[in-house]
């Protein structure tokens, strides 16, 4: 598979690269400093701020809303350099403007909807498309002058069934750029359970490349470390851009590590300047920093919980919504103890609970997080900051409201039953069916 060498790919930071051709250029998933998932993430390594090129972006694609792929001090420093009505935003077709109404805000009023496998021309030289997966993430397929060059997989963990329907539309693509490490946590620290995760990770790689028929994978989107007190340990489960590369080698798959900000490469020079040297170098010296966490007033926290468990009460069925079971939780800053009562919307004080007793163990400050935004839980879950002593089967059903509510669907009649939804699941019925079969794999 030949790409013409007029298409320039560059690595950036984490799951940002800039595609450029002669008449485009694509930033995708801008993340260039600081932290994400409530400051439970740090990106690293730091891209130098004075070898970000910014020359000439005409498209911002957003992969999907979480905070390491859609940030939004990022997106503001860019509004900043560059003159933001002459840029389009790409971003894939969901039931809610909430996205492009937030970057509204920032000057970015430029917008286009992609759909779910629909090629859409964004120069004479490149289409593009994006395959959405489960209900928020998506990938991105690069096809120049014709040819199936790029496939920006990034989050995405598509099952054999998502990538025949790409291969069979589409073809096999030349480069895949995808995760290498874990980017969430069930709330049990189970060692050996947290070390299949982490294998999970580079098996399901692999599958993508072969599966796929990647000529080459390049490791992205997993350059980041836990970065407080309070979920530093997960560390010792990430993987290492280098253990990524090792891993698919010796599954017969070639692998090209890409320095940040190095000023990119032509596609069909990218396995000649691989940085292997630069990543041991980086990993050798690396220093992982660690934060203190902060507190929150059990008041907050409670009128929050409050507020965010009657919003779910009321737009799921009762008989769903009433399977949720009480947990109760070892406020560990303030060293009080609760019961999280989903029932009846409140967040209780119990003094004749002990620490040892209850189910959760979390700090105020990621606990007020978890129930004062819409994608709280979501939040809570990928920054790892919260520890069950047992397993909580309801929590499940928790994790799977919140998420569906943040993406403004609701597990009632009227919620699923809706014109919208309805349109919504049409234009998703290629491969929904089987990433729903998925997900409840993975939750059950």
């Amino acid at each position: 598979m030949n790409t013409p060498e007029k298409l320039k790919v560059e690595f950036i930071a984490h799951a940002c690269i800039r595609i450029e051709t002669q008449h485009s250029v694509v930033l995708c998933d801008p993340w260039f400093s600081g932290y994400s998932f409530n400051d439970g993430w740090r990106l690293e390594p730091v891209p130098d701020p004075e070898k970000i090129n910014l020359d000439n972006v005409t498209h911002i694609w957003i992969s999907h809303e979480h905070p390491d792929h859609l940030h939004f001090p990022t997106l503001k420093a860019i509004a900043d350099r560059i003159d933001t009505t002459s840029v389009q935003v790409l971003f894939q077709e969901t039931n809610s403007e909430k996205v492009f109404n937030a970057l509204d805000g920032m000057g970015f009023t430029n917008h286009r909807v992609l759909r779910h496998l629909e090629l859409r021309p964004l120069d004479e030289q490149m289409d593009v498309f994006v395959y959405s997966h489960r209900h928020l993430d998506s990938c991105l397929g690069i096809i120049f002058e014709g040819k199936n060059a790029l496939l920006n997989v990034n989050d995405t963990e598509l099952n054999p069934h998502d990538c025949k329907i790409i291969r069979e539309k589409f073809g096999a693509f030349r480069v895949l750029f995808n995760q290498f490490s874990i980017a969430g946590f069930e709330g049990y620290f189970d060692p050996e359970e947290m070390e299949a995760n982490r294998m999970e990770v580079l098996d399901k790689m692999v599958q993508h490349h072969r599966n796929l028929g990647a000529n080459i994978t390049v490791p992205f989107a997993s350059y980041m470390s836990f970065a407080k007190t309070d979920n530093h340990e997960l560390n010792q489960f990430a993987n290492s851009s280098l253990q990524a590369k090792a891993y698919l080698e010796s599954n017969g798959c070639q692998c090209v590590l890409i320095e940040p900000t190095s000023g990119g490469s032509a596609l069909n020079d990218i396995s000649a300047d691989d940085a292997t040297d630069y990543y041991r170098s980086y990993y050798d010296n690396r220093v992982l920093e660690v934060n203190d966490v902060e507190s929150v007033p059990i008041e907050d926290c409670m009128e929050v919980f409050g507020h965010r468990t009657e919003v779910w009460k009321a737009k799921t069925n009762p008989f769903i919504y009433g399977k949720i079971r009480e947990v109760t939780a070892n406020i560990e800053d303030l060293q009080i103890c609760a019961t999280l009562d989903f029932q009846h919307c409140q967040l209780l004080i119990r003094e004749d609970l002990s620490p040892m007793d209850c189910d959760l163990r979390i700090n105020s400050q990621p606990l007020y997080q978890a129930f004062s935004t819409l994608f709280g839980i979501q939040t809570l879950g990928v920054s790892g900051r919260y520890r069950f002593k047992r397993r909580v089967p309801s929590w499940k059903l928790v994790r799977i409201i919140s998420s569906l509510s943040n993406a403004e669907v609701f597990l009632s009649l009227r919620g699923i039953v809706n014109l919208q939804t309805i349109r919504w699941a049409w234009n998703r019925r290629h491969g929904l069916l089987s990433q729903i079969r998925q997900q409840k794999e993975r939750f059950s």
